[in-house]
């Protein structure tokens, strides 16, 4: 899994959220908070990187549904969850346990 973490790439002092595999590129950044919005901008720009352009805008109506459902401090940890599993767009059904997701499944008991 992929830590998020904020990276000063120009050194000019302006961070930005990055991976911390890419942090070899640039600096760092610790103290800063990491918002809802922050990482759902951050996901939808990776998304747009991949040319999985259907998926852009994705992740910030899913921050405001899981903002509204349960408020900002799980949506953010749920959110945060997700961007470091790569983004809804990287994700798959086969890499979260489920053995064969093409057939009726359900989760718990």
């Amino acid at each position: 899994m992929k830590k998020l973490v904020w990276v000063d790439y120009d050194g000019d002092g302006t961070p930005v959220v990055g991976y911390s595999d890419d942090a070899s590129y640039g600096r760092i950044v610790t103290g800063l908070e990491m918002t809802l919005e922050d990482i759902a901008d951050f996901c939808d720009l990776e998304a747009e990187g991949r040319n999985n352009h259907s998926m852009v805008g994705t992740h910030r109506l899913l921050a405001v549904i899981l903002y509204n459902q349960f408020g900002r401090s799980e949506a953010t940890k749920t959110l945060r969850m997700i961007a470091e599993s790569g983004g809804l767009d990287e994700m798959s059904v086969e890499d979260s346990g489920i053995p064969e997701p093409w057939n009726d499944w359900k989760l718990g008991e």
